[in-house]
């Protein structure tokens, strides 16, 4: 069991802590900028290698597409309950326990995803985890280019 902890990229558990720090501050209401917010759509970026190691590229990539629709689908409509504002760069939010879920979410399919493919490669062509990873990335990757996208489009400031 222990391997798993250790046999780990020695990234993994700072970045851990930092999604851990981050989902735990977007559980208050804040005003924050919108730099950070363009960043977490590139979330999906950690778990490109693993994607790309399993065995049918056609059926995780059929998987994954739809998903990431759907999460840019659900973010962009969960996204409308907690913005309260926008100036320029600044950007006013509500509390909610969703950005952490999502974070966690896509962590712990890719670092699942990661041992998976470690200790047993040939279980990734098979059926559910052929899709289940693909499809758990997806949404959650998808679910902040959503996000993102309702900031840009619904949270410009009211015209005077």
């Amino acid at each position: 069991m222990l391997q798993f902890i250790t046999g780990a990229p020695v990234y993994v558990w700072p970045l851990l802590a930092v999604l851990i720090v981050l989902g735990l501050h977007s559980t208050r209401d804040r005003t924050t900028s919108l730099i950070p917010l363009m960043a977490l759509p590139f979330l999906a970026l950690a778990g490109l290698a693993n994607l790309l190691s399993m065995p049918d590229q056609a059926m995780t990539w059929a998987s994954y597409a739809p998903a990431y629709v759907l999460g840019a689908i659900k973010g962009w409509q969960v996204q409308g309950r907690y913005l309260v504002s926008r100036d320029g760069l600044r950007v006013e939010l509500r509390g909610e326990w969703i950005t952490f879920i999502m974070m966690m979410l896509i962590f712990w399919s890719s670092y699942a995803l990661g041992v998976m493919a470690a200790i047993a490669p040939q279980a990734l062509g098979q059926l559910p985890l052929a899709l289940l990873f693909p499809v758990l990335e997806g949404v959650g990757s998808g679910f902040f280019l959503g996000r993102l996208l309702c900031i840009l489009r619904r949270g410009r400031p009211a015209q005077p």
